[in-house]
């Protein structure tokens, strides 16, 4: 078996700026690559600038929903409040009823006494 990898120093002997992987195929040239990055930088630009716009779309869909639950929970908060309350006050409400029926039936009796 043919060992395909040479070693640094040869490479460099060479001039041969490609890297071979270790499946034996040959990568770009590491100029070529550099001279993509630099030609291009308006893409990369615009890609770092939809990448923003999405973030602040998903931020701004986050803090909305966050806003319309704020509310929604709010409002039951306070709807479970009343109901609380006044379950609370049903007692004290009867009472009251009671003792008003109570005073009536008591006045009724003595105002017969007295004709």
């Amino acid at each position: 078996m043919e060992n395909n990898i040479q070693p640094d120093h040869e490479l460099e002997k060479s001039g041969d700026l490609t890297a071979e992987t270790p499946e034996g195929q040959t990568e770009e040239p590491i100029e070529e690559v550099k001279k993509e990055e630099s030609i291009d930088p308006i893409k990369k630009i615009q890609d770092e600038l939809a990448e923003a716009k999405d973030k602040y779309l998903r931020l701004y869909a986050e803090f909305d929903n966050f806003r319309r639950r704020s509310s929604k929970e709010k409002l039951e908060m306070i709807q479970t409040a009343n109901e609380q309350l006044l379950i609370a006050l049903l007692p004290v409400l009867d009472d009251f009823e009671r003792a008003e029926k109570s005073f009536k039936e008591k006045n009724d009796k003595e105002a017969e006494g007295f004709f």
